[in-house]
């Protein structure tokens, strides 16, 4: 896929359905787009390889980002902090299996204020994360590894406090 465009989880589910594009492509196609940027914003602690989740839900082949204190089976898990740095996950939690059960692929884990206790993601053992729009600037709040990513990146996250979905436009 040779694209700069940012997709819709429609435009993302359209593409797949009119074979278009691939779950992978589009995958590959935002993985490039986190490697561009994260040093600099630091959005991701660890980026994921394509899985093929084979689950045909409402969700495949969707990507999505998850904070780092959501357990994924298999994955390291921080919490943001070294403390929990070669932490495996032994399971998934709740919300993960219930996205892996709708198909959505997994991109990575995002940075987040140790434990999630903060209010601007300046406290990550791993380094602060940066405001996409302002790099100066901090994205805020507890989540602001997966705030950035959404803004930086233009696909949807999901935040453990609120389990809600966060959308972003942002070129």
């Amino acid at each position: 896929m040779k694209s700069d465009k940012n997709f819709t989880i429609k435009d993302i589910q359209e593409g797949i359905d009119k074979k278009e594009f691939t779950a992978k492509e589009i995958f590959e196609h935002y993985t490039r787009k986190i490697g561009h940027k994260n040093d600099e914003l630091r959005a991701y602690l660890s980026v994921f390889t394509f899985q093929d989740n084979q689950n045909k839900g409402p969700l495949a082949g969707v990507p999505a980002a998850i904070k780092d204190n959501m357990l994924i089976d298999g994955t390291v898990t921080t919490a943001g902090s070294k403390i929990l740095s070669n932490y495996t996950a032994a399971y998934d939690a709740t919300a993960i299996k219930k996205l892996k059960d709708a198909g959505v692929e997994f991109l990575g884990k995002t940075n987040l204020d140790a434990f999630a206790m903060g209010t601007s993601t300046e406290n990550s053992a791993f380094g602060p994360t940066k405001n996409p729009l302002d790099p100066t600037r901090v994205p805020g709040g507890s989540s602001g590894g997966s705030a950035a990513a959404v803004a930086g990146v233009r696909y949807w996250g999901i935040d453990q406090a609120t389990c809600e979905l966060l959308w972003g436009s942002w070129a």
